[in-house]
């Protein structure tokens, strides 16, 4: 099967050699025009690339053939880690799981005691469907099929780019802060709060700047800097510098970001989650593989990808909604990712909900904070590119 229509953009981790062709072709042209460049990606050792990029249509092109024939319930597609390296990829990940001391490590323990006779049966089937990788049973899928979507509220802000930077963690905090605070406190349009104040200056608190972090790690920062600045005031440059922070506590002017009082740590459940996601948007880890870096349009679903002891999870992404597909009937959950607006759904995707699919369960939380005039702002705040 071709899949003809799917626009390529490839920029490269190494040196400054991109390709400036017609990407809107069938995926054989887009080979084709590889040859037209040959020299330049002799210069720039860059050939490799073509072998790569050559698997990855092969894998899009059988995956697509079985969505084709009702196997598969989402598309592949080709996009701007289509000839990256595995260690290019991994670049563009960044979440740290706590106290992990290599890539094998780690489900987090299941958190809170099990306070009746359901919620001991629900664990049983927790533990027998993560055990077994039986995700298609679906236990924890909540009755309501009522469709959520914070997208079409004035404070959601616009698809980010982290780049060639672990910062996930850094975007999935200040995007999550950003839209409940002005949410919550009357906002209109939502200030950007700084995810280089992030990057850059919480290596104290347990982050690497963009070789990983947490939420939780950059949630205390925040509430222990009493503020954090925006994105105006310290703007993303996707790598680590010397912080530039001077102030101990947010001012009332154009670069402060929003506060935080604490924050809230979700059960390892969908309907905990669920019922979160009803008024607000949350951030959560999950497990990236190879297929996400791929993922054009539909709702993912991996029956391979079930939280189990070895699962890793790698990546910090925010869940803005929730829904059912009308022609698979899958329940989803609606995912804002941080790889610009070219990668999926226009920077989203939609993940099966119900099986814990990629460990979506299994790390979410949310911020808690008072408002204080937190929905008045310089509307300059708002002036942001959407990529690096």
């Amino acid at each position: 099967m071709n899949f003809p229509w799917i626009l390529v953009f490839l920029t490269f981790l190494k040196g400054t050699f991109a390709l400036e062709l017609d990407w809107n072709l069938p995926t054989d042209e887009i080979l084709k025009q590889y040859e037209t460049v040959k020299d330049q990606t002799e210069t720039t050792g860059e050939t490799f690339r073509k072998e790569i990029l050559t698997k990855n249509i092969e894998n899009v092109k059988a995956h697509n053939a079985r969505y084709a024939s009702g196997q598969e319930t989402y598309l592949l597609g080709l996009n701007q880690f289509s000839d990256w390296t595995e260690i290019e990829r991994k670049s563009v990940l960044g979440f740290k799981p706590p106290n992990a001391q290599s890539d094998e490590e780690v489900l987090p323990a299941v958190r809170g005691p099990v306070e009746d006779f359901f919620g001991m049966i629900m664990k049983f089937f927790q533990y027998f469907t993560q055990r077994f990788g039986i995700c298609q049973l679906n236990f924890f899928t909540t009755s309501s099929d009522v469709a959520v979507d914070h997208r079409k509220k004035p404070c959601s802000g616009i698809v980010l780019n982290q780049g060639k930077c672990g910062s996930c963690y850094a975007f999935a905090t200040t995007q999550v802060l950003d839209y409940n605070t002005c949410t919550k406190c009357g906002g209109k349009e939502s200030r950007y709060s700084s995810e280089q104040n992030i990057v850059d200056c919480s290596e104290s608190y347990g982050n690497s700047g963009c070789d990983g972090g947490l939420m939780v790690n950059s949630m205390q920062f925040i509430i222990d800097k009493k503020g954090i600045d925006t994105n105006l005031s310290y703007p993303y440059v996707a790598k680590k510098e010397e912080c530039q922070a001077t102030k101990d506590e947010a001012s009332k002017d154009e670069s402060s970001g929003y506060k935080a009082t604490g924050f809230v740590n979700l059960p390892q459940d969908e309907d905990s989650i669920l019922e979160a996601v009803k008024e607000r948007i949350v951030y959560c880890a999950i497990k990236v593989t190879d297929n996400v870096y791929s993922y054009a349009k539909g709702v993912f679903s991996d029956t391979m990808s079930c939280p189990t002891p070895s699962m890793r999870l790698n990546h910090a992404i925010v869940i803005v909604g929730y829904g059912k597909d009308e022609e698979t009937k899958k329940p989803y959950w609606i995912i804002k990712n941080s790889w610009s607006e070219k990668w999926g759904e226009e920077g989203y995707f939609r993940l099966e909900r119900g099986c814990c699919c990629l460990g979506i369960c299994l790390m979410c939380g949310y911020p808690e904070f008072e408002c204080d005039g937190e929905g008045k702002i310089d509307p300059r705040n708002n002036e942001r590119e959407n990529s690096l």
